[in-house]
């Protein structure tokens, strides 16, 4: 089978063109593979505790590529502040119901309805609700002692850290008003 994009001249380069307009996925892919195994490095070979490791990853992977926040860059950063803040205490909330089922499911019932429900309202908690529901799910699906939230916090922290300047300052993904500009 050939690819029609290659039958017409184009290539590899102009068949991802025609799926993905201005490399925006793929710059956002790019950035990932660069930044989330080096999170992950640096907290693995810094932090002995490997919960520090395991959260710098995963909150490298929510904040690179399961959310991306339309606006100026003051609107994405208090955004990428907002989900931060937000992820801080879904995963100390998640460490401390991890060890009890009953605790777990009512407790992720009540968080998924309010960052469903927080989407309604607002387009901004719209688009970071995948995000913010890994920020849960992960701590709870991982069942540890309230004694982990600390090491756990870390390693979102340092998730944070280096994850929201990549995202504000490494291929921003361009902010269009048409609206303004027409």
């Amino acid at each position: 089978a050939t690819v029609p994009a290659a039958r017409s001249g184009q290539g590899a380069a102009g068949w991802i063109r025609a799926k993905d307009p201005g490399y925006l996925a793929v710059k956002r892919s790019v950035r990932a593979a660069v930044v989330m195994p080096a999170v992950f490095g640096f907290t693995h070979l810094v932090f002995p505790n490997s919960q520090v490791a395991l959260f710098g990853a995963f909150g490298s992977f929510a904040l690179l590529l399961l959310v991306d926040f339309p606006g100026r860059p003051r609107t994405k950063l208090v955004s990428y502040l907002a989900l931060f803040a937000v992820g801080s205490c879904f995963v100390a909330i998640g460490t401390v119901v991890s060890t009890d089922k009953v605790g777990a499911v009512v407790v992720m019932a009540v968080v998924g309805f309010c960052v469903l429900f927080a989407g309604i309202v607002s387009p901004q908690a719209a688009t970071g609700s995948t995000a913010a529901l890994l920020t849960f799910v992960l701590p709870v699906a991982v069942a540890q002692p309230a004694a982990a939230v600390g090491p756990r916090l870390v390693g979102w922290a340092v998730a944070g850290a280096v994850c929201i300047p990549a995202c504000l300052l490494v291929w921003p993904t361009p902010w269009h008003d048409d609206l303004r500009r027409r």
